[in-house]
């Protein structure tokens, strides 16, 4: 028997299986809060709390705001970024590293994070993956619209290393 697709009953009960499905979360209220909790508009708004938040100096608050935002939407390299600069102002480098490098993988093009990972890896200890992913933020700085300050804060980081410890 040579079967090539699904017939056309097999497609009837798989959209009706999907309409069953969708139609049982928006029944439930804890399903439509979910569903509602990922809408674009929704994201945006938490989003932007999140960063006044930060902006306004309230940290804790902050943290939660963008913790629940990467729990809720883990593939934005933006909120896992701003959770990752939330952990690393807390002093927790291992948790920030982790954010940060979620963030890079969203995307490999972003200066800021290969500046940041540099700064937690120096912490850590890792001085020559610190200078490592310093360069890589000049490099992605250079190629990424001229980011000029992200350039001239990995130079002055790099610089300040220099003196600071020795190459390892």
């Amino acid at each position: 028997m040579n079967h090539v697709g699904p017939s056309s009953m097999d497609a009837e009960q798989a959209q009706t299986l999907l309409e069953r499905l969708i139609g049982e979360v928006i029944e439930r209220p804890h399903g439509r809060a979910a569903l509602r909790s990922m809408e674009p508009a929704q994201v945006e708004a938490d989003y932007a709390r999140a960063w006044a938040l930060l902006s306004a100096g309230d940290l804790s608050a902050a943290t939660d705001a963008f913790g629940e935002l990467a729990r809720r939407v883990p593939d934005q390299h933006r909120i896992q970024l701003g959770f990752a600069l939330c952990l690393q102002h807390h002093g927790l480098v291992e948790d920030a590293l982790r954010h940060y490098g979620l963030a890079f993988v969203l995307d490999p093009s972003s200066a800021t994070c290969a500046f940041r990972i540099g700064e937690c890896l120096w912490v850590r200890g890792d001085h020559s993956d610190a200078r490592e992913a310093m360069l890589t933020a000049i490099e992605l700085g250079s190629i990424q619209d001229h980011d000029s300050q992200i350039i001239a804060l990995a130079q002055a980081s790099l610089d300040e290393w220099a003196s600071a410890a020795p190459r390892t």
